[in-house]
């Protein structure tokens, strides 16, 4: 080999050292993530550490007795939960204790002063506390502290109160972090499960959307084919049928975008979309069930400004589903629409005469979305039957308390 390929080699050599570390490091960080009950592997690096700082402190405070046997032995005992965790993936607190025990007992042996050896048991004691049931871990302490008490006895252990509080000090941490691993995969769990609530409460919401979108298209659209085919069955008026098929395309595509902007909420990806109908639009739902040969009156009684977004959704929605429900089970009747808007309160009316075989509703889900949205809000909402009518009314408080704030804001966020 030349003088010109040393330099080369060396560089090489270090660049393969280099990347068998990161290798090591990074088999070793992914076992202690499977392994290491939760914590990071940062408590590992200064255990690890700690244990192996007070080793080189204890073995140098004995140089003269580098070579004896019980000093061999202590080292050996020390690493061994280390070795036996690399090779296992697994951890015993009644062996680190029995080897932390071991090995300060044996680096007694031969007294100095100051003396680190009782470190090794105050740190092994910290990791056994951390990992065991609290049981196992206060046997570990009892057991730690005789250890040094019997030395202590002896006069083998110089500043014995301060390495006796350190055991107690190294078992309160160890436990400490014990409870907090424990609160923190409590949390996680909580997390987890109000995610999954607010997952199946979101698929509630979207379902109702669908229902009344669809429930109004369809109505709407029912309605002026009727309208088509009595033009040409009993008019032969083109002209009329024409424009019954025109309105009820028209209100096809304006239902197949409701649809899609609302199962576009399932997207996580950000998109615009328009906004949702409020108190404003009511007067396009009328027009669209007159324009499809529906009786429909209307009356507005108050402020609109003082109605907010979501109240004007809600309201918007029951006049929808009422008017949907008319067309569906009281078909030729005709309904009256009054909203009335007060300082406090906004209360939508829908009134429609019963028709002559009338059926008490079933267990579908408008009218139960509609109480929905009305609980939400605050507010109440009532359906039945009111002498020879059937009367749906839906009242909102325009200043809602605390806990109707919140849902307020949580359905602000949601809307697209």
């Amino acid at each position: 080999m030349t003088r010109q390929d040393f330099p080369s080699r060396v560089m090489w050599m270090k660049v393969s050292e280099s990347i068998s570390m990161a290798r090591y490091l990074e088999r070793l960080r992914d076992h202690f993530e499977a392994h290491g009950y939760g914590y990071p592997i940062s408590y590992l690096a200064i255990c690890d550490g700690g244990i192996l700082l007070a080793v080189v402190a204890s073995v140098a405070q004995r140089y003269s007795q580098l070579l004896a046997v019980w000093t061999i032995l202590a080292v050996a005992f020390c690493a061994w939960p280390l070795v036996w965790f690399q090779l296992t993936g697994r951890t015993s607190a009644v062996m680190s204790t029995f080897t932390a025990i071991c090995a300060t007992s044996l680096f007694l042996l031969e007294p100095v002063s100051p003396d680190f050896s009782p470190a090794i048991l105050a740190i092994w004691l910290a990791v056994a506390s951390a990992t065991a049931s609290l049981r196992v871990s206060l046997i570990a302490a009892a057991a730690s502290l005789v250890t040094l008490v019997v030395p202590a006895l002896d006069g083998r252990l110089s500043q014995a109160p301060f390495w006796i509080v350190a055991i107690g000090f190294g078992w309160v941490v160890g436990y400490m972090m014990q409870v907090q691993l424990r609160l923190l995969h409590e949390e996680r769990a909580s997390h987890a499960a109000r995610e999954l609530k607010a997952a199946a409460d979101e698929r509630s919401r979207i379902a109702r959307e669908v229902h009344d979108v669809v429930a109004h298209s369809l109505s709407i659209t029912l309605l002026h084919l009727t309208g088509a085919r009595r033009a040409l069955e009993e008019d032969r008026d083109v002209d009329d049928a024409v424009d019954a098929l025109g309105d009820a395309e028209r209100v096809g595509r304006q239902a197949m975008a409701d649809i899609r902007r609302t199962v576009g909420l399932l997207d996580p990806a950000p998109a615009t979309a328009p906004p949702e109908p409020d108190l404003a639009d009511i007067d396009d739902l009328v027009a669209d069930f007159r324009r499809a040969g529906q009786s429909v009156d209307y009356a507005l009684v108050g402020d609109p400004k003082a109605v907010s977004a979501v109240i004007g959704l809600g309201l918007f929605r029951a006049a929808q589903e009422s008017l949907s429900n008319v067309a569906k089970h009281a078909p030729g009747q005709g309904a009256r629409i009054d909203v009335a808007i007060d300082e406090e309160v906004a209360t939508l009316t829908v009134c429609n005469p019963l028709p002559p075989r009338h059926r008490e509703p079933g267990t579908g889900s408008g009218i139960k979305g509609m109480c929905e949205r009305a609980n939400l809000l605050g507010g109440t909402s009532q359906a039945g039957r009111h002498g020879d009518d059937w009367v749906v009314r839906v009242a909102i408080p325009l200043e809602p308390d605390a806990n109707t704030s919140r849902c307020l804001q949580q359905l602000l966020r949601r809307q697209p």
